[in-house]
């Protein structure tokens, strides 16, 4: 699906894809209301923002902001989820796009598709985001819980065993030699709050 439109502003952030195989437009939009967003996904046969717009006030979906570690889904905090996944990745220095990429390569094989932290940080930050101070076990349980209800099972199961094996948790040592995945990361997401 090809991005037809992006529309930002302070208040609204509404994405419109064209969608060849069904001839017409997905949209999802989120707009800021006191203490989060409202949040709607709808198709369309003509993306008209005015109507888009009165559809994302009658019929969008309040959802809580700032989005915190372990909040649970309601279909709107994907991006926010994965902007406190790859800041803790990045605090604790994992590579967050080769752990996604071990989890979800195989399986969408030819479909796969890299996932973009700046894109995804700019528009959770643009909903709210509540990055800890500090990455705790219990912080990171949190982070586990979100991950498992967005539905990125894959990725919790390779964030655990990374982090089992890590021991970045323990005041000892480990014993064994490190996960090539526990390398600090290599990768240019500068802009990825530490």
């Amino acid at each position: 699906m090809q991005t037809f439109r992006e529309v930002v502003n302070e208040r609204d952030w509404i994405w419109i894809g064209h969608d060849p195989r069904y001839h017409d437009y997905l949209v999802e939009g989120f707009r800021k209301v006191e203490g989060g967003v409202k949040h709607l996904v709808i198709r369309l046969k003509q993306p008209y923002l005015e109507n888009i717009d009165q559809d994302l006030e009658k019929y969008g979906v309040f959802s809580k902001r700032p989005f915190a570690v372990g909040q649970g889904c309601d279909g709107s905090g994907g991006d926010c989820c994965f902007a406190l996944y790859f800041h803790f990745c990045m605090n604790k220095g994992f590579d967050p796009i080769a752990m996604h990429r071990e989890a979800y390569f195989e399986r969408d094989g030819r479909h796969y598709q890299e996932p973009q932290p700046e894109e995804i940080k700019k528009l959770a930050d643009w909903q709210g985001v509540a990055y800890p101070s500090q990455w705790t076990e219990q912080t990171y349980q949190g982070l586990i819980k979100s991950l498992y209800d967005i539905n990125n099972r894959s990725l919790v199961e390779v964030l655990t065993n990374t982090v089992d094996e890590s021991n970045v948790f323990s005041t000892e040592l480990p014993t064994r030699s490190p996960n090539p995945r526990t390398a600090i990361a290599q990768v240019s997401h500068a802009n990825i709050p530490k």
